[in-house]
């Protein structure tokens, strides 16, 4: 998912949240990407519907049909990046399920619990 700065029309900051620590661009994948490379094993199912939402093969490459119209994703997410694909994964909604890794699976189930608190007032 990219994000297009022309089509940004206005920012604001937003209350409650820890400003991140900064990361000098020349640094970033020193600093970011400082996984040992193996990544976490990833393996999800996805809906026909979920495979029509979300380009899920942008992140995963080719993704394993099951027979019934969805697909089986095996892959793997680099453990710095386990809050981004949680992030990601979650708005594909009910048509996606991980089965794992676990550390992918907790931090969706932490981000689906910080979403549905908000409405629980």
């Amino acid at each position: 998912m990219s994000l297009r700065a022309d089509r940004v029309v206005a920012l604001a900051r937003v209350g409650g949240r820890e400003r991140p620590p900064h990361i000098p661009v020349a640094q970033w994948l020193d600093i970011v990407e400082r996984d040992d490379g193996r990544g976490l094993p990833l393996r999800a199912t996805v809906t026909a519907l979920g495979l029509l939402s979300y380009d899920l093969r942008a992140l995963f490459g080719p993704i394993r049909p099951d027979g019934r119209g969805g697909g089986v994703i095996e892959g793997t997410v680099p453990r710095s990046e386990v809050d981004w694909y949680a992030a990601q994964l979650l708005s594909v909604g009910p048509d996606i399920v991980v089965e794992s890794p676990p550390e992918l699976v907790a931090a969706m189930r932490a981000q689906a619990d910080a979403i549905a608190a908000l409405y629980r007032r």
